[in-house]
């Protein structure tokens, strides 16, 4: 998982299911595994069903590094956005409650 550290990015932690300290939950998982989270924040909602790792365009290596770190299969739930960055966002859906 070093490949990734000389690139710096840090991830956003999105709380999608309302779970009480899921965000937290999986920050301390991520750091764990040797990612660094930047921050943790709550979605619009809490009705999100499926967890995606949402990145920026031209960051889908570091977006599978994130999603096989992730408990359960998340493969078929990296979304490219079309802007440009560094960013990598988890959005936790109630599929994923630990």
């Amino acid at each position: 998982f070093r490949d990734y550290s000389p690139h710096n990015f840090k991830i956003v932690v999105t709380n999608g299911n309302g779970v009480n300290g899921m965000a937290k939950r999986l920050a301390k998982h991520l750091i764990e595994k040797g990612f660094r989270v930047g921050r943790l924040t709550n979605a619009d909602n809490f009705g999100y069903t499926r967890t995606a790792v949402f990145c920026s365009q031209g960051q889908l290596t570091y977006a599978k590094l994130v999603a096989d770190a992730l408990p359960g299969d998340c493969d078929n739930r990296i979304i490219e956005l079309s802007r440009p960055g560094n960013g990598i966002q988890v959005v936790l859906g109630s599929d994923m409650v630990f």
